[in-house]
């Protein structure tokens, strides 16, 4: 192919392989059987029907040049589905695990800790998310963020970027499934790094009344 690796899609379906375009998915290409190698322009992927690598968006044996990095990987598999962790990535390294990398590391802070060399045969394995919480409201930066089991509401904060400036900092309403409905509560800004989100709640910051 002539186009670029990221130009496309390689699903698996059944016990087969079809190339979607990504810019155009009604453009579907089925792989014929006995294919174990696609070479795109600046790529090439082995398939592998049994090389799944967890919760990988990309799953597959890759083909890829002598010097590439855990990111740039990542980047080339497309990184986990939505129910994989991008907090607890795997290197394995025959059969064991070398390495156990916090993305979240680099895309918050910019820190390339762990941004290991690849070797022939390492494995790059997404386990299951454990859990996710989303933030709305007077944020700066709102969307589903992973939690490590550790962390709090004031280090969520932190990863949301803080309140903006229209933001009531006193308290956040917390939106939390319960067993047989939702319930609502709120947490005070003095028991932020004390309070441990559940999987599944809504996090949500008011704006300060303007009312004069």
């Amino acid at each position: 192919y002539e186009s670029d690796y990221r130009d496309y899609d390689i699903l698996r379906v059944d016990n087969r392989f079809v190339l979607q375009s990504s810019k155009s998915p009604e453009i579907v290409d089925e792989i014929p059987e006995g294919v174990d190698r696609i070479h795109f322009a600046d790529f090439a992927v082995a398939l592998d029907l049994d090389g799944v690598a967890g919760e990988a968006y990309r799953p597959g044996t890759y083909s890829v040049p002598g010097v590439i990095s855990v990111f740039n990987l990542l980047y080339i598999t497309g990184s986990p589905t939505e129910k994989g962790s991008l907090r607890n990535i795997y290197v394995m390294r025959n059969n064991k695990k070398i390495a156990e990398i916090d993305f979240y590391q680099f895309l918050l802070n910019g820190n390339l800790t762990n941004n290991i060399k690849i070797e022939d045969q390492d494995v790059i394995y997404f386990p299951f998310y454990q859990k996710h919480v989303a933030v709305t409201g007077a944020f700066k930066r709102n969307s589903v963020y992973e939690l490590q089991p550790q962390e709090n509401l004031a280090d969520l904060v932190t990863m949301a970027g803080g309140f903006n400036d229209t933001a009531f900092k006193e308290r956040v309403k917390i939106f939390q499934y319960g067993v047989s409905q939702r319930q609502i509560k709120d947490v005070a800004a003095t028991d932020f790094s004390t309070y441990l989100p559940k999987n599944g709640d809504s996090v949500f910051a008011d704006k300060v009344n303007e009312s004069y």
